[in-house]
């Protein structure tokens, strides 16, 4: 994954890599 992200239990995993800015 990205540095400093962490890998959620969904898609949201992906969604968060793609736009670091939005987070849950």
């Amino acid at each position: 994954l990205a540095k400093g992200f962490t890998p959620l239990r969904s898609e949201k995993g992906i969604y968060l890599q793609l736009s670091p800015r939005r987070t849950n």
